[in-house]
């Protein structure tokens, strides 16, 4: 527009003259910078509008394609120590994320990898790169690790992720689980022979990956260095308590003859040997007992439990218990008199009550009275 006016202005505006007489007379200005200006202005505004021309059609052209490809569908491989295990479509917008989920089939431990838009199967628009459609990690096999007796903590993987941050670098994160045992309140640590001992075995399971996963062991098993007859020496313990992230156990309940001190595993043990049907059995609580013939020393007793967590792992705990002297050692040898058989106020003892006649008849005898 500035070209146009000026050539419009200076063909308008003819240089003003007089002649020698005095009169007036004009003469065209010379407009050819002006209509040099104009002309190329206009074949810059031609140039312009020819590279507009190509602009729409390009936008025309990215339009169409955006339409196209705004949710487009590709494949996302799944691969295991380089051999494809799974594959599934997926339509993605612009900056969306999804989360997939592949059925395959494990086959130990190695490298996993995924990649979006492989190689042989892409879709027909060209991408910046190609660099950061794959992305791997570590997998790995439940470990089924069973620890060292002794040892009250296992730990073992559960989940790696593999993060990427930049076209090139991806960070990697492990999360574990662990599991703790312990076998606490063991009452009394030092006993005679004949005794039983209490104790509680716990167990706490932690994983990082998901709190609320129940990876706490459900059973265990005591193995004991000693039982008394009809009894094995290996024995499940009882759950008294299970979260799915803490649980207790401890001994099961046990019974004994009131007289001989046998021990049975049962209120009514019918089918043992050392039962005669008719004495008395009495609670004896939840305890191991160790025979009348366990000689002194210290004996170590373990506690296996079961496979639990994502790894299958388990714990093997050890405590110990002394056996000093024998349970006969908390009776008093002493002489009775028949007229009085319980001195001192001591009482009835429980295998007499009912029977005190019996010794109450011995006097005359004892003291040689009446001739007998």
């Amino acid at each position: 527009d500035s070209a146009q006016s000026s050539l419009s202005y200076c063909r308008r505006n003819p240089i003003h003259e007089k002649d020698e007489k005095g009169n007036d007379y004009y003469i065209d200005r010379d407009c050819s910078w002006e209509e040099n200006r104009l002309d190329d202005a206009a074949s810059r505004l031609d140039t312009a509008r020819q590279e507009l021309e190509k602009e729409k059609n390009k936008i025309k052209k990215l339009d169409a394609l955006e339409a196209k490809y705004a949710n487009p569908e590709t494949v996302v491989v799944l691969k295991h120590n380089g051999q494809q295990v799974a594959s599934q479509k997926v339509r993605l917008t612009e900056g969306e994320k999804k989360t997939l989920n592949l059925d395959w089939q494990h086959k130990g431990k190695g490298t996993i990898q995924a990649e979006i838009n492989p190689a042989g199967n892409r879709i027909d628009i060209e991408e910046t790169t190609y660099k950061n459609n794959p992305i791997k990690t570590a997998i790995y096999a439940p470990s089924h690790e069973k620890g060292m007796c002794g040892v009250t903590s296992v730990k073992g993987v559960v989940e790696t992720v593999s993060e990427r941050v930049s076209k090139e670098d991806t960070v990697g994160e492990m999360f574990y689980e662990t599991i703790n045992g312990s076998i606490d309140n063991l009452s009394p640590s030092k006993l005679h022979s004949g005794y039983g001992f209490s104790y509680q075995v716990n167990g706490t399971y932690k994983n990082q990956w998901n709190e609320n996963y129940p990876g706490v062991f459900t059973a265990a098993t005591a193995q004991y260095p000693f039982a008394d007859e009809g009894l094995k020496s290996k024995q499940d313990l009882e759950r008294t308590k299970n979260t799915g992230s803490i649980s207790s156990f401890s001994p099961k309940n046990m019974y004994l003859s009131e007289k001989t001190g046998h021990v049975f595993d049962s209120k009514r043990p019918t089918k043992s040997l050392y039962w005669d049907g008719q004495e008395k059995i009495i609670d004896g609580g939840r305890k191991w007992y160790s025979p009348m013939k366990t000689k002194d020393g210290v004996y170590t007793f373990n506690v296996e439990t079961a496979p639990a967590g994502v790894n299958e792992m388990s714990l093997c705990l050890t405590e110990q218990v002394e056996i000093k002297g024998v349970a006969y050692d908390d009776f008093i040898k002493r002489r009775v008199f028949p007229d009085d058989p319980f001195p001192g106020g001591s009482g009835v003892g429980w295998n007499w009550v009912g029977k005190e006649e019996l010794l109450h008849k011995l006097t005359d005898w004892y003291y040689m009275k009446n001739g007998k």
